[in-house]
């Protein structure tokens, strides 16, 4: 609601219709300010975060008193209005033009015998049309919400394809505490056994639950979906996830698939009885095969050369 700040009646009046009136005049005005508040305790005192946006044709500033209030009150019996007011802080408002944005920081001080849970915050801008005397006009007033300050975290990372799989590609379901954004790829790894070139591929969904694919790659093992906390994360409030500081949000703690891949090798099948050993070469980089074309073929049966030998050597004992 908003008011000129000079609506007045004096003398004998019909209550009801008379301030009926002067509210239903307030509710009709257009807002002349946009206010987007926020508010927190520190200890015994409150804080408010304050964006004004200035709406009216009037740059607001000292020199037509312009200020921006914050009002704490609290839900008690006082006389007969069950309204205490327990604080009250203000700003100046030195040069705000028409559609400008300014945001201000207040807090009180401290507080002592409230009932917290009862305290309400209210944040109001007025001027005086008139300069430096007259009547103040309040442009607008908001109610200050409690701000966000508990950072996300993740819940949890679970399979969303059956366990075990033989599947190209796999699905992780991973789940916040809360909305959030800036979710990519670059935000999660894989852990791995006994697979090679498994990689993330895309991320889809949200704002709470993403979907994350993954790759298989070839080979059979495990793989695990981890989320790396890089602060990339964030919820509505400008919350990092687990906090300001890379790494306080991040999760090992996921599901784990068992793969059963398509062999490295087309000529090496899981039934052969040295495939475990040969796509562990594979792996570590000591054989690529005999073929440099898809399929990869291995040659299991096929007499190694001096010279191959050679290579072997160079590339298990990593000389130069």
């Amino acid at each position: 609601m908003v008011d000129s700040g000079n609506q007045i009646s004096n003398g004998y009046v019909d209550f009801y219709n008379v301030y009926k009136t002067m509210v239903d005049n307030a509710l009709a005005r257009p807002p002349q300010a946009d206010i987007q508040a926020y508010c927190w305790r520190t200890a015994n005192k409150v804080g408010f975060n304050i964006q004004v946006k200035n709406l009216s044709a009037v740059t607001l500033s000292s020199s037509n008193s312009a200020t921006v209030h914050a009002i704490v009150y609290e839900d008690a019996h006082v006389e007969a209005t069950n309204r205490f007011a327990r604080a009250a802080v203000d700003q100046g408002i030195s040069n705000l033009a028409p559609n400008a944005t300014a945001t201000f920081t207040l807090e009180t001080p401290d507080l002592s015998n409230v009932i917290w849970d009862n305290l309400h915050f209210v944040v109001l801008v007025d001027y005086r049309p008139s300069g430096s005397v007259g009547a103040f006009d309040t442009l607008q007033a908001a109610i200050a919400l409690p701000l966000d300050t508990t950072p996300p975290s993740v819940v949890s990372s679970v399979r969303a394809d059956p366990n075990p799989t033989t599947a190209a590609s796999i699905r992780f379901t991973v789940t916040f505490s809360e909305a959030v954004t800036g979710v990519d790829t670059a935000d999660f790894t894989l852990t791995v056994t006994g697979v090679t070139g498994a990689s993330i591929t895309s991320v889809s969904g949200g704002p709470t639950a993403y979907t994350v694919n993954v790759n298989t790659g070839t080979g059979s093992g495990t793989l695990r979906l981890n989320v790396v906390d890089n602060d990339s994360i964030i919820d509505g409030s400008s919350n990092s996830l687990g906090g300001a500081g890379a790494g306080n949000g991040s999760f090992t703690g996921g599901e784990t698939y068992s793969v059963s891949g398509m062999p490295i090798f087309a000529d090496v099948p899981f039934s052969y009885w040295a495939v475990s050993w040969i796509e562990r070469l594979y792996a570590a980089g000591i054989t690529g095969g005999c073929t440099t074309t898809l399929p990869l073929m291995y040659c299991p049966e096929n007499t190694v050369t001096r010279a191959q030998m050679a290579v072997f050597l160079v590339r298990t004992f990593n000389l130069p």
